[in-house]
């Protein structure tokens, strides 16, 4: 590590998986309408729980990966723990209009098809939630787990090789290769 993280460098973090939680928000919500479209279902009560049941799925991984972030710069020591919660409180509670908007909750109060109250009930789960979450993390009955990224590998097996390389990687990728030769078998061939 070069320097020390600040308050701002931990709440970038934290915004950029909020982000991509929105992101994903608006792709699944958009999916669910591109489907309802096709069945002549997009003004229709059926398409508003679709997104939303979409939009909550993204929200509580943005939530989890927030806490989780936070969880972790935590055990790291931080010097103001105070600070840093408050401050992703406060990007969960910007997160969590972000989120009404993705599902589209706007929209479908144009549309008029469910009443108001129907949809300040959808929306009202996004603050239940966040609620929820950040009481249970306080008490330390909610352990997030920072997003660890996919590991992957890769296995070649190549019985038969005459005259050719394989090569496959990308800069600061580790490969080995392993031969053998039976030499025995090789001279007995006609």
């Amino acid at each position: 590590m070069l320097r020390e993280p600040t308050i701002e460098d931990f709440a970038d973090w934290v915004q950029f998986h909020l982000d991509k939680a929105i992101k994903s928000a608006h792709e699944a919500c958009q999916a669910v309408e591109r489907r309802n479209n096709a069945k002549g279902l997009l003004r229709s009560g059926n398409n508003i729980i679709e997104c939303f049941d979409a939009a909550y799925g993204e929200f509580d991984k943005g939530v989890e990966a927030a806490l989780g972030a936070l969880r972790a710069a935590m055990l790291k020591g931080v010097p103001d723990k105070t600070l840093l919660r408050e401050t992703v409180e406060k990007q969960l509670r910007q997160f969590v209009l972000d989120m009404k908007h993705a599902s589209k909750a706007p929209l479908f109060r144009e549309w008029g098809l469910v009443p108001p109250k129907v949809l300040n009930e959808y929306e009202a789960e996004f603050d239940k939630k966040v609620d929820f979450a950040l009481r249970h993390f306080d008490v330390g009955h909610l352990i997030p787990q920072p997003e660890v990224p996919a590991s992957i590998s890769s296995d070649i097996k190549i019985e038969n090789m005459i005259g050719s390389v394989i090569q496959q990687g990308t800069t600061g990728s580790n490969q080995t290769a392993s031969v053998t030769i039976d030499f025995a078998a090789a001279r007995d061939r006609p």
